[in-house]
């Protein structure tokens, strides 16, 4: 059977307004895969950090692009989005940096670890809030 209908093509110019809504919808879907992987994923990090001493997995899991936009992109967000994100990734990145440089033994670092894991829960529930006035998955 033949479908009917118009095939769509992607854009090859997005205006300002499309930019915003994917880079949102980018920034969504990081934020989401970063939490669900962390939270998911901690027993099994910490029994790696702990047996093998290698924090390469959980540094992988704990990577984002964000740190990787340019202002040209982030200037589209909304102003009221700004410190929202701004703090969200601030957390992370501090949380990154201390795995990255602890020498704390393993029972420490989960305990620091949880710490800064409840700190970026916070922080996403009212990040994904704010986020769903302006895009809302279609």
């Amino acid at each position: 059977m033949v479908g009917k209908g118009k095939k769509i093509r992607e854009k090859k110019w997005l205006d300002d307004e499309e930019k915003f809504v994917r880079l949102i919808c980018l920034l969504k879907l990081e934020i989401e895969r970063i939490m669900f992987d962390v939270d998911f994923r901690k027993d099994v990090l910490f029994k790696l950090w702990s047996k093998e001493r290698t924090r390469e997995p959980l540094l992988k899991t704990l990577h984002s692009r964000f740190f990787d936009l340019d202002f040209h992109s982030l200037i589209l967000l909304p102003k009221s989005l700004f410190k929202k994100i701004d703090s969200f990734y601030k957390t992370l990145d501090d949380l990154t940096f201390y795995v990255t440089y602890t020498e704390d033994m393993p029972h420490t670092m989960k305990s620091t670890f949880d710490m800064f894991l409840k700190e970026l829960k916070h922080k996403f529930e009212v990040l994904d809030k704010e986020i769903s006035l302006y895009y809302t998955e279609e």
